[in-house]
Parts: structure tokens; C-alpha cells; sequence
């Protein structure tokens, strides 16, 4: 649970709501901290993972096939959005995704997050699918 979440759920993210950590309920993700630079996952690599920003930014980056040029970040992460989530429809990360600052992520892997999805069913799809949605709206 985020630690600025309180007891009623008023602050946390959609993915705690969803879960009911308010009512005491377990989060299906857990936080750790990156330092600024810390790769998160490969471009074409093995989707196993998704993370939920909670604070710091990630850069995203995308090199096969691509015409915005190598090394250079086409889209940022900021707190309260979604890192890897193709991995719950692919089998390979479309990006590279590198922290900018220190960050403090929740992580899951793809089979428990999906087990999760499954289990609580409406609420959580929901949860995920608003913040993949803002995401991609912010991506342009």
C-alpha cells in the first residue's frame, strides 16, 4: 500500500481501490525503489512484469523499426501510470523503459497480476484498463 494511502482508501492508487487495501484487503503489487539510470526492462524481451509509478518518472524507449532515432525517449511515465502493461496482451516488451530519477515502483509479475485481474474480476479490469488508457491518451 502506498505509504501516503489512508485507511479509507481516499489516496491510493486505482490498483489499491481495486484490490481493497482500504478495507485491509492485499495489494496484488509490491513497491521498490530504483535509482535514476536502473533498466527495467528490454525492448523485445520476455514481458514478465508490469510496474505502477508511484513516484520518480521512467523513460521509454524504442529502437527496432523506429523513426524517432536510437537512444532517444518517445514517451515518460509519471506517477500514476502503468510501465510494461503490454505485457498482459504480448509476450515481448514493445519498449525499453530506464528510470529517470529515483523511483518508487509497484511490481507484479504478469501471472499473478492476470490471477489478480481474474479473481476480483470487474473492478480491477476496470481500474487497469483507466489507467492504460491515460497512458496511451498522454502518449498522443
Amino acid at each position: 500500500m502506498p505509504s501516503d494511502a489512508t485507511l479509507d482508501g481516499s489516496k491510493q492508487c486505482p490498483i489499491g481501490r481495486a484490490a481493497g487495501c482500504g478495507a485491509g484487503r492485499r495489494c496484488p503489487m509490491s513497491p521498490r525503489t530504483y535509482e535514476a539510470g536502473a533498466m527495467l526492462c528490454g525492448e523485445s524481451s520476455a514481458a514478465e512484469r508490469l510496474w505502477y509509478v508511484q513516484h520518480g518518472s521512467v523513460a521509454l524507449f524504442r529502437e527496432t523499426g523506429d523513426q524517432r532515432g536510437a537512444g532517444v525517449p518517445w514517451a515518460v511515465r509519471r506517477p500514476g501510470q502503468l510501465v510494461g502493461d503490454e505485457c498482459l496482451v504480448q509476450e515481448g516488451y514493445s519498449d525499453t523503459a530506464v528510470a529517470l530519477t529515483q523511483v518508487t515502483l509497484c511490481v507484479a509479475s504478469r501471472d499473478s497480476f492476470n490471477q489478480w485481474i481474474d479473481n476480483v474480476g470487474v473492478v480491477a479490469s476496470r481500474a487497469v484498463m483507466g489507467l492504460v488508457i491515460s497512458a496511451r491518451c498522454a502518449d498522443g
